[in-house]
C-alpha cells in the first residue's frame, strides 16, 4: 500500500540507502561518497523544511478556499440585492401607473366638477339676478310714498315729521336687494335727514348729523344741486360750532359754504345774503372789524337790517336744540337760522362762563387730551429732535414738558438765573398736544413758534428746518395748529435762513405720520385740511423744495391707502385754487 506522507518517504529512502551501503561494503566493491552521505544526513532537515512548505501550501489553499467562499457569498448577496431592487422597480412602476391613472381620473373629475359648478353658478346667478331685479312693487311703492311724504314735510319745515318718515324710508331702502337700492335717490335722502336732524336735535346731535353729511359729500358732490346742498349743511354746521364756542371751525366751515354759494348763485340770491350775514356775525364774535363791509353784499337795506338782527342772536351757548320738535316757521325775509336762535328759552350763559352750582364753578370745557407718555416717548425717540445752534434744552425743563407738568415748567422758566426754553421745547409740547405748556412757553418767548430744529426722517436721515407746526400738523392736533398759527407760525414755510424742508401741510399726508397716529380716515384728514385752508393754505400752494402741490403728494405718498387717496383727491377737486 502506497503511503504519500513525505516523512515516510524520506525515512524509507534513508533505510534503503543504508541497506545499500552495507551491502556494497560487504561486497567490497565501492562505498558512498561523502557528498552523498552529507545529503543523507541532511535529509531530516530537508524533510522538516519540506513539511513547513507543505503546511504553507495547505494554509494558502485554505485561505484561497475561504476567499473564494467569501466571493461566492458576496456574489450571492449582490444577486439577491439586484433581484430586490428589480422587484422594487417593478413595484414603483406599477404604483406610478396607478398614480397616473388616478391623476387622470382626478383631472377628469375636476373638469366635470368645474363644468357642473359653472352651470350651477350661472343658474344661481341668473336666479339671484332675477330675484333682485324682480321688483316688489308694493314695498317699493311704500318707500316712494314715505319719501314723498317726508319731502313734503321737509319743504313745509316740519323737520320732526320729515325726519321720522325719512328714517323709515332709509331703513326700508336698506332692506331691499342691493340691485334695487340705486332706484332711490340716497344723496337727496341723506341731505334731507341731515338738515332735519340739525333742526330737531340738540347741538351735539346736530353736529354729528351735519358733519357726517358734509364729510360724506366732500368727495362725491359734483352737480350744482349737490354742491348747494353741501353749502346749506355747512351753513348750519357753522351755527352749531358757534353754539359750541368753536368760532374758528365755524369760520372755516362758513368760508367754504360761501365759496360754493358765490360760485353757483346769483348775487341777489337770498342764500348768498344768509352767508354774508353769518360771515359778518363771525367777524363780530372774533372782535374784528369789517362786519359792516360784509353786510354790504346784501343789497336790499330792509333785508340787510332783518338779517343783521336775526344773526346777531348767534353766540356761544350751554346747550341748544328744539326739544319741542315743533315745525320750524321761517321769518321774512327767509332766514336759515337753527331753532336754537329763535326759541324764547335760549340758554343765556356762554359755554366759557357756565353758571355756578352749590357755590362752585362747573367744570370748563376740557382741553384736548395729550398724547400718552409711552407713545410720546416712542415718537420722540424716533424723531431725535435737536437744536440747530448747538444749544441744549435743560434736562429738567425737557422732562417737565414731556410729562406735561405745567407747574414745574412755570417754576423752571421763572427761576433765577432764568433758563431759556430753546428748541425743541415747543416742539415737544406741540407733539404732545399739550396746549397749556405750549401757551406757557409762547408767553415766555413768542419767537419759539418760528424756531426750527433737526429731526430724523423715517429713513434715518436728518431733516432740517422742522418747526413745531410740522409736528402739530403731522399729529393732526387741530387746536395746537390754531395756537401756533396765532403766534405767527407759517404754514407755508419751506425753508428758514439756513436750512430747507417741506412745508407743514405735506406732513399731513406722510405715510409715517398716518401710521403713527392712526388717523387715516378721509374725514379726519379733510378736517385738518379744512382747518389749514381757513388759516391760509391753498391747494395750489407749493409745499416742498421741488415745487409739488398737495394733490401731487397725495398721489405719490398714499398709493397704499386707496380709500384715503381717492377721498382726498375728490376733496381737492371740490375746492377752488
Amino acid at each position: 500500500m502506497q503511503n504519500d506522507d513525505p516523512e515516510y518517504s524520506i525515512a524509507r529512502c534513508q533505510i534503503l540507502v543504508r541497506d545499500a551501503q552495507r551491502t556494497l561494503e560487504t561486497a567490497g566493491k565501492w562505498s558512498l561518497s561523502d557528498g552523498l552521505l552529507d545529503v543523507l544526513n541532511r535529509l531530516p532537515q530537508l524533510s522538516s523544511r519540506f513539511r513547513r512548505k507543505d503546511q504553507d501550501v495547505k494554509d494558502l489553499r485554505q485561505k484561497l478556499t475561504v476567499e473564494h467562499q467569501s466571493r461566492l457569498d458576496t456574489q450571492q448577496r449582490e444577486q439577491a440585492l439586484l433581484e430586490k431592487v428589480k422587484l422594487q422597480e417593478d413595484t414603483i412602476k406599477k404604483q406610478l401607473a396607478t398614480l397616473r391613472a388616478l391623476n387622470n381620473d382626478l383631472q377628469a373629475a375636476k373638469v366635470d366638477a368645474k363644468r357642473q359648478y359653472e352651470k350651477g353658478f350661472k343658474t344661481g346667478q341668473e336666479a339671484e339676478k332675477n330675484r333682485q331685479n324682480q321688483p316688489d312693487s308694493d314695498f317699493e311703492d311704500l318707500i316712494r310714498r314715505q319719501l314723498v311724504r317726508g319731502t313734503e314735510k321737509f319743504n313745509a319745515y316740519d323737520f320732526a315729521g320729515a325726519l321720522t318718515l325719512l328714517k323709515e324710508a332709509q331703513n326700508s331702502i336698506l332692506s331691499l336687494p342691493a340691485a334695487r337700492r340705486p332706484l332711490f335717490d340716497n344723496t337727496k335722502l341723506r341731505y334731507q335727514m341731515a338738515i332735519s336732524g340739525a333742526y330737531v336735535n340738540d347741538l351735539a346731535a346736530s353736529e354729528r348729523s351735519l358733519s357726517s353729511f358734509v364729510q360724506a359729500t366732500f368727495s362725491n358732490a359734483s352737480s350744482r344741486e349737490e354742491m348747494l346742498n353741501l353749502a346749506h349743511a355747512q351753513h348750519l354746521l357753522a351755527q352749531v360750532y358757534i353754539g359750541q364756542d368753536n368760532v374758528q371751525d365755524a369760520q372755516n366751515t362758513c368760508k367754504h359754504s360761501n365759496e360754493i354759494r358765490w360760485q353757483y348763485l346769483q348775487s341777489t340770491d337770498n342764500r348768498r345774503y344768509q352767508s354774508a350775514a353769518l360771515s359778518a356775525r363771525l367777524v363780530e364774535l372774533q372782535g374784528q372789524r369789517g362786519a359792516s363791509l360784509l353786510r354790504e353784499a346784501i343789497r336790499d337795506p330792509a333785508v340787510r337790517d332783518v338779517l343783521k338782527e336775526a344773526y346777531s342772536k348767534l353766540k356761544p351757548l350751554q346747550a341748544g336744540g328744539n326739544p319741542r320738535n315743533e315745525p320750524y316757521i321761517l321769518s321774512e325775509p327767509a332766514t336759515e337760522l337753527l331753532p336754537i336762535w329763535t326759541m324764547k328759552t335760549q340758554a343765556k350763559q356762554p359755554v366759557n362762563n357756565p353758571p355756578k352750582a352749590d357755590g362752585k364753578d362747573k367744570a370748563k370745557p376740557q382741553a384736548p387730551p395729550t398724547v400718552p407718555q409711552a407713545k410720546l416717548t416712542e415718537w420722540l425717540n424716533a424723531l431725535d429732535l435737536r437744536s440747530h445752534d448747538n444749544e441744549f434744552l435743560d434736562r429738567s425743563l425737557e422732562q417737565a414738558i414731556r410729562s406735561s407738568d405745567v407747574q414745574k415748567v412755570s417754576q423752571i422758566l421763572s427761576s433765577s438765573p432764568p433758563i431759556r426754553p430753546v428748541a425743541p421745547a415747543l416742539h415737544i409740547a406741540a407733539l404732545a398736544n399739550d396746549l397749556q405748556t405750549a401757551t406757557l412757553l409762547l408767553a415766555h418767548d413768542p419767537s419759539l413758534a418760528k424756531i426750527s430744529c433737526t429731526a430724523k426722517s423715517a429713513a434715518g436721515k436728518n431733516l432740517h428746518g422742522v418747526l413745531p407746526m410740522h409736528l402739530a400738523v403731522g399729529a393732526q392736533h387741530a387746536q395746537m395748529i390754531r395756537l401756533l398759527h396765532s403766534h405767527g407760525a407759517d404754514l407755508l414755510a419751506v425753508s428758514d435762513k439756513k436750512h430747507k424742508n417741506s412745508a407743514p401741510p405735506l406732513w399731513l399726508v406722510s405715510e409715517r405720520w398716518l401710521s403713527w397716529t392712526g388717523k387715516d380716515k378721509v374725514e379726519e384728514v379733510v378736517g385738518i385740511l379744512e382747518l389749514l385752508r381757513g388759516l391760509g393754505w391753498r391747494k395750489g400752494d407749493r409745499i416742498n423744495r421741488e415745487g409739488w402741490r398737495m394733490g401731487d403728494l397725495v398721489v405719490r405718498n398714499l398709493e397704499s391707502r386707496k380709500a384715503l387717496k381717492r377721498g382726498l383727491l375728490g376733496y381737492l377737486d371740490s375746492i377752488p385754487q
